[in-house]
């Protein structure tokens, strides 16, 4: 088993550990208990135990990210697992919907899940076109809303103790149980003690620029020890003296570990990266966390091929600038833009090009050019594509694109990487 594939595996054996409990240690059952009601209690037995491990994810905790491949990763799993414990809990309504309402206990889990259902609507509505018109959040707004999943969480655990459940007096309903305070504690802490124990790294703003429009590049120089991370790694940020930039957000980092200052590229698009562009001035403080992702050309020892759309540039910048010596293996670097104007810092990979022989780079103009498309990469590149590790960084839609249009090709889903970058 892969190291990074260890984490989800996890997940799955720690929840299917319930009803394997179930199965082995039968509780004592009454006459009048029924089919449906050993389900639904089944079922919310899991989806708690799904809840509490995804309120420890939530947490970041950076120890996790090899065992799900990357933070990013680690939030795909935090979504799945949110909508599965969802689905749970909606077929357990279903199967107990005949029991009595009036009782306290059962208000308790209405209630609950209604708040689960709210919380998943905000979350989905980016994704869902009717729904984003009446539901879509701006990133921080959402990020508040979000932090009543733990008090949902803990009503339906007062709801799962009311109702008089088969198993709590029995090793399944101890094992939920023991799960129910380890999300309890993980929520506490991220909500209350993290603000007082965790110790962001210091940074100034020193330069703002605008490299092309409708693109922000910071300097951030270190006013005390500075953020270790490796080159192609992102980092959460925040500016305390701005009110509207108090909540951190996730940028990558475009400079290399043994630079002195920290460069992020920001493409302006929504409310808090307006209020960027607004308020932030030289001098401000900044608090930066991280290096999270597992984004790194270097764990491939293949010839390779980099493919960045738009600001998707800047893992591949940080790399760029990192590079000491010529590559052991050929590296092809394809920059899609709509025209030469918006091709930001284009000439450090044109110089990259002069100074290492492995390292090819090319500029392609979807203006000029049209869409470039994986069976381009073969003209252009010598040898099999399936034989070469490619990174892609951009939009969804082309990250989306490549990776089937590269395994049509024949290239295997492990040789192409890429990092999910959306924490909503």
């Amino acid at each position: 088993m892969q190291k990074k594939t260890f984490g989800n595996t996890a997940v799955i054996l720690l929840t299917l550990l319930y009803p394997i409990l179930w199965l082995t240690v039968l509780p004592n059952l009454k006459e009048d208990t029924s089919i449906r009601q050993i389900i639904g209690e089944l079922l919310s037995g899991s989806a708690m135990i799904l809840m509490a491990i995804g309120l420890v994810l939530a947490n970041r905790p950076r120890w996790l990210e090899d065992y799900f491949g990357g933070l990013d990763k680690m939030y795909v799993t935090h979504r799945r697992m949110a909508l599965t414990a969802y689905s749970f809990l909606i077929v357990h309504m279903i199967m107990l919907f005949h029991f009595p309402p009036d009782q306290p206990g059962r208000i308790m889990g209405v209630a609950s899940l209604f708040g689960f259902t709210l919380l998943i609507a905000l979350t989905l509505a980016p994704r869902i076109p009717w729904l984003s018109r009446v539901l879509n959040l701006a990133y921080h707004h959402w990020r508040n809303t979000h932090r009543l999943m733990g008090i949902f969480f803990f009503m339906g655990f007062i709801h799962f103790t009311w109702v008089e459940p088969i198993a709590m007096q029995t090793p399944p309903g101890f094992y939920m149980v023991l799960f129910v305070f380890l999300g309890l504690i993980a929520y506490l802490y991220k909500q209350i003690i993290a603000r007082f124990v965790q110790r962001p790294y210091p940074y100034e703003v020193a330069v703002i620029h605008h490299p092309a429009a409708g693109i922000i590049e910071l300097l951030l120089k270190p006013t005390g020890k500075q953020i270790p991370f490796q080159a192609g790694q992102f980092q959460f940020v925040h500016f305390p003296e701005v009110p509207q930039l108090k909540e951190p957000h996730p940028f990558t980092i475009s400079s290399a570990p043994q630079e002195n200052q920290l460069r992020l590229a920001i493409k302006a698009s929504g409310d808090w990266t307006t209020s960027l562009k607004q308020h932030l001035k030289p001098g401000m403080k900044a608090k930066v966390m991280g290096g999270h992702g597992r984004f790194n050309y270097k764990d491939s020892h293949l010839a390779q091929i980099w493919i960045a759309g738009g600001i998707g540039v800047t893992p591949f910048r940080s790399w760029v600038r990192d590079m000491r010596r010529n590559p052991q293996y050929p590296i092809h670097f394809f920059y899609m833009v709509r025209s030469p104007e918006v091709a930001v810092f284009w000439d450090e990979f044109e110089q990259a090009a002069k100074a290492y022989p492995n390292f090819n780079a090319h500029l392609h103009l979807s203006s000029k050019d049209g869409r470039l498309h994986a069976k381009h990469l073969d003209l252009l590149v010598e040898g099999d594509l399936s034989s070469k590790a490619v990174y892609l960084c951009g939009p969804a839609a082309l990250i989306n694109a490549f990776s089937e249009q590269l395994q049509e090709m024949g290239v295997p889903a492990a040789n192409i990487h890429f990092e999910v970058f959306n924490f909503r």
